[in-house]
C-alpha cells in the first residue's frame, strides 16, 4: 500500500468485529513504530500490548466500572470542553453535531455501548511515558501513536485511539503490571471493522488554508 492511501485509509474505527489479530502482525505494527524520531533519541515510550484472556479481564472491569458511572481518572489531565480554545471547541463542537446526526435516533445507542466494552477490540496497545518527562515526551509519544497507527492500516488493521481505553488506568495498571514510575498515556485498540454504521462517519477535516501560514 503506498503511504497516501496509508494517510487516506486511516480512519477511527469505533466497534471491531470478532476477528483475532496474528501476534506476528501486532509484534510488527509495534517494531515499525519504533522507527519514530524523538527528542535526542530519547525513545520515552513503552508498549503494553492486551491480547485474549488479559483483555477480556480488562473489558470486563471497564465495562462494571463504567455502567456503575465511576468518574474517569485519565492520568493525563483532562479539562472541561468550555475550557479550551474557542477554534478547538468549535470543532469539537461540530463533530459532536456530525456523528450524532450520523448514526440517528435508530443507531444512537451504538457508539456508547461501543465504548463501554472498548470497542470490541482485538487487542488494546497501551502506551506509557516516564513519569519524569518534559512535553517533548508527550510529542514524542504523540508521533509513536501515529506511525503505529499507519502501519497498521498498511496491514490491514484497523485502529482507535481514545481516551476511554485509558479512562481508568488503575484497572489497565492492575492487568498490565505497569510500574508507578510510568504514566498509562494512551491506549491504541486494534482489530477489524466490523458492519456498523457508527464505523461509516468519516471526520471532517479544516480548509488547509484555515491551518497553513505560508510566508516567502
Amino acid at each position: 500500500m503506498e503511504f497516501r492511501e496509508v494517510l487516506q485509509n486511516r480512519r477511527s474505527v469505533r466497534c471491531f468485529n470478532d476477528q483475532p489479530i496474528e501476534r506476528d502482525t501486532l509484534i510488527g505494527i509495534i517494531r515499525d513504530a519504533q522507527h519514530t524520531p524523538s527528542w535526542a533519541n530519547s525513545q520515552p515510550w513503552r508498549v503494553y500490548l492486551a491480547t485474549g484472556k488479559t483483555l477480556d479481564g480488562i473489558k470486563a472491569d471497564h465495562y462494571a466500572a463504567s455502567s456503575q458511572g465511576l468518574r474517569g481518572q485519565a492520568e493525563f489531565s483532562t479539562m472541561h470542553r468550555e475550557a479550551w480554545d474557542p477554534e478547538t471547541r468549535r470543532n469539537m463542537g461540530k463533530w459532536s453535531t456530525q456523528i450524532r446526526g450520523h448514526l440517528g435516533a435508530d443507531h444512537a445507542d451504538e457508539y456508547g455501548d461501543s465504548q463501554r466494552d472498548l470497542f470490541h477490540a482485538a487487542a488494546i496497545a497501551y502506551l506509557t511515558i516516564p513519569t519524569q518527562s518534559s512535553l517533548w515526551s508527550v510529542f514524542d509519544l504523540g508521533a509513536f501513536s501515529q506511525t503505529l497507527m499507519y502501519s497498521a492500516v498498511a496491514r490491514g488493521v484497523a485502529t482507535m485511539s481514545a481516551y476511554e481505553t485509558v479512562k481508568y488506568p488503575q484497572i489497565v495498571r492492575k492487568w498490565m503490571d505497569i510500574p508507578e514510575t510510568e504514566m498509562v498515556a494512551m491506549g491504541i485498540a486494534l482489530g477489524y471493522a466490523d458492519d456498523y454504521r457508527i464505523n461509516e462517519f468519516i471526520s471532517e477535516r479544516e480548509p488547509l488554508d484555515q491551518i497553513l501560514t505560508v510566508k516567502d
